[in-house]
């Protein structure tokens, strides 16, 4: 949790725009999360398919392996209804978090307003992403997400950024098989 609150205060005190990918092992099997600071203000999260509040409290008694900085453009992003405070998820993050929470709270549902696009919420399609090359390659390949998502950011880019998410499996599994696990993901933009 350490180094996932130095990032995200890190991001906070320049004012970046960041996307922090981070992961965990849960009973040998490897989990993501995603973080969105954008401006310095906390604008997404998403932890275990839970996003919000919800997923703050999930990442109580987690202790993520790796945490990926990936800059992002600052071009305007879609903040999560929501989201908790920046303050409220560093205090969670610097606290004793080995008290596990007994239910998350409800997330409510996201009305669609002009400014949203349809589908699949951007951090749900990197989890997507997250969890398909974790299976296929290990946590290891995680490492590429970020020069991908700076080349093609996933809420303004999601064609584009699954193309080249693909394109990471291709050498292992071959263009045929890559592209039929990438399909699903490309249903929901």
């Amino acid at each position: 949790m350490q180094q996932l609150a130095e990032e995200i205060t890190q991001a906070v005190r320049a004012q970046q725009t960041v996307g922090l990918y981070f992961t965990w092992n849960n009973r040998g099997e490897y989990r993501s999360g995603f973080v969105l600071i954008a401006r310095g203000e906390l604008a997404q999260l998403a932890v275990q398919n839970k996003t919000g509040k919800a997923g703050m409290l999930e990442l109580r008694g987690l202790e993520p392996r790796e945490v990926v900085v990936c800059p992002l453009d600052d071009s305007p992003r879609l903040r999560d209804a929501d989201v908790p405070k920046t303050a409220e998820l560093l205090a969670l993050l610097k606290s004793d978090t080995a008290q596990p929470v007994a239910a998350p709270l409800p997330i409510p549902p996201v009305s669609a307003g002009p400014t949203q696009r349809r589908g699949q919420s951007t951090d749900a399609l990197v989890q997507g992403v997250q969890a398909l090359l974790v299976e296929r390659m290990g946590p290891g390949s995680l490492r590429e997400l970020p020069r991908i998502a700076a080349l093609h950011p996933p809420d303004t880019q999601p064609m584009q950024f699954l193309d080249a998410c693909q394109k990471l499996l291709e050498p292992k599994l071959g263009r045929q098989k890559a592209a039929r696990l990438f399909d699903s993901l490309r249903m929901t933009v």
